[in-house]
Formats: C-alpha cells, sequence, structure tokens
C-alpha cells in the first residue's frame, strides 16, 4: 500500500472538487449579475431576492450604475465585506461626478476609522467638506428611531430599492421599478435623516 501517493490522491481530489465548486459559484454569481443588469436596464418591477453579501453587490452597484439624482442608504457601517469592492467605488463615484446626490445614515454610533470600509472612508472625507454638496454622511444618536432598527435600505430616484429585512441572515429583496415601496422609503429616510445628529461625521478615537 503506497500512503504517500493514496494521500497524494485524496488531496487531488478534494482540491479538484474545491476548483469546481469554486467555478460554479463565479459562474452562477455572474448569471445573477446579468440578471440583474437587465432587470435595472429595463426598469423591470419584479422584487427579487437578493440575500447574499455578493448578490447584494449585484443589485447595489446596479443602482448606483443607473440612478440619476439621489441614492440614499440607511446602514449599519457601510460595511466593508460589501463596500470594498472597487467596482461599487466607481460606480458610486461615477454616480457623484453625473450630478447624483448621496445620503448616508448610520445606525452604528462608534465606527474605528481603522474598521471602516473603502466607501465610508470616501464619503467621511467628501462629508466634511462644506463645498461638497453631493454627499452627506451622518448617524443616528441613543434617542434616534433607528437606534434599534432591525433592517437596512437603500433606495434610488423614488422608483429603486433594496430592503434587508434580516440584517443578521441578511435576507433582502429589490426592485428597480416599484414607485410605491421606494417613495415610502425615501419619506422614511428623510424623516429619520432629519432627526439625525447635525454635528459633521467623526470616527471614533476609540
Amino acid at each position: 500500500m503506497n500512503t504517500n501517493q493514496d494521500v497524494s490522491t485524496c488531496n487531488n481530489s478534494v482540491l479538484a472538487e474545491h476548483a469546481n465548486t469554486a467555478i460554479a459559484s463565479v459562474s452562477v454569481d455572474l448569471e445573477y449579475d446579468r440578471f440583474v443588469e437587465r432587470l435595472a436596464k429595463a426598469e423591470d418591477p419584479r422584487t427579487i431576492s437578493n440575500s447574499s453579501t455578493r448578490h447584494a453587490l449585484s443589485i447595489l452597484r446596479a443602482i448606483f450604475r443607473h440612478a440619476k439624482r439621489s441614492v440614499s442608504i440607511f446602514s449599519g457601517k457601510l460595511d466593508p465585506n460589501v463596500f470594498n469592492d472597487d467596482e461599487l467605488l466607481r460606480t458610486a463615484e461615477n454616480f457623484q461626478k453625473g450630478g447624483g446626490s448621496l445620503r448616508v445614515l448610520l445606525q452604528d454610533q462608534a465606527l474605528s476609522k481603522n474598521d471602516a470600509s473603502k466607501l465610508l472612508l470616501q464619503l467621511a472625507a467628501q462629508s466634511s467638506d462644506v463645498n461638497d454638496a453631493s454627499c452627506m454622511v451622518k448617524q443616528v444618536t441613543s434617542e434616534h428611531p433607528f437606534a434599534d432598527a432591525k433592517c437596512h435600505f437603500v433606495v434610488a430616484d423614488g422608483k429603486a430599492y433594496r430592503i434587508e429585512t434580516d440584517i443578521v441572515k441578511h435576507i433582502a429583496v429589490g426592485s428597480f421599478m416599484d414607485e410605491k415601496s421606494a417613495t415610502a422609503l425615501t419619506e422614511i429616510f428623510d424623516k429619520a435623516f432629519v432627526l439625525a445628529t447635525t454635528k459633521p461625521f467623526e470616527f471614533s478615537r476609540v
């Protein structure tokens, strides 16, 4: 019995299995990307499942890519697992360069610069510039109605949205043409944004 050969064969088999799984996963993700982009271009009214970090990227990229006027985000901290994505950063930047307005309301009240996502670092710098009206970042206080909120959402142009109804399991849905739901989310965000702290956004020193 050749133990070394058996181990090598086993390892190669396991590696091949993992490689095939990874390839299949990438293929599924790319197909989902194409599906989401088709819906965004067509302003399709369907509500779609969007319940994973990778799929969140697909719909967020598409929202920024197709938004014209405004994008509003209520998030815990702009999670680096999503908002470190370079393509998402580019689409957000292009949206702003095209004249779009971005507002962000953060639920976490003590955010360290060391743990911040690339997008949050970028937006924090922008929001501190009084001459840059394309971006505003605010945080809720402990007394804010959203301090203990159990859902997060993004809404754009009063028609497109993604809402995460379970922020632990990342269960979410979205649509690129649902004016009723998007308008309701925009109104909720507007009221919450007004109630947030008026102090310029700052990272925690802790």
